[in-house]
C-alpha cells in the first residue's frame, strides 16, 4: 500500500534528509511581495529560511516580472 500512496505515509529519517539536500524550492511573485507585508520578526524567519536553502533557490522569469510588476502597488 505505500508504494501505491506515497503520500499518505512520512517519509523515512533519511528519505527526507534527502529531499531537503536535493530539492529545489521555485519562488512564485507572492512568496517576495509578502516580504512587504510580514512583520519584521516573520519577514526575519523568512528571510532565514531562504538563506538557508539559497543555492536551490529559483526564480521563475514569469515571477520576477509579477514581483517587479507588484511591488510598488
Amino acid at each position: 500500500m505505500r508504494s501505491t500512496f506515497p503520500a499518505y505515509f512520512r517519509p523515512s529519517v533519511e528519505r527526507y534528509q534527502s529531499l531537503w539536500k536535493d530539492s529545489l524550492f521555485v519562488l512564485d511573485a507572492n512568496v517576495l511581495l509578502n516580504l512587504y507585508r510580514y512583520s519584521p520578526e516573520t519577514r526575519k524567519e523568512l528571510e532565514s529560511a531562504l538563506n538557508g536553502v539559497r543555492d536551490q533557490l529559483f526564480i521563475t522569469h514569469q515571477a520576477a516580472k509579477e514581483f517587479l510588476r507588484n511591488r510598488l502597488v
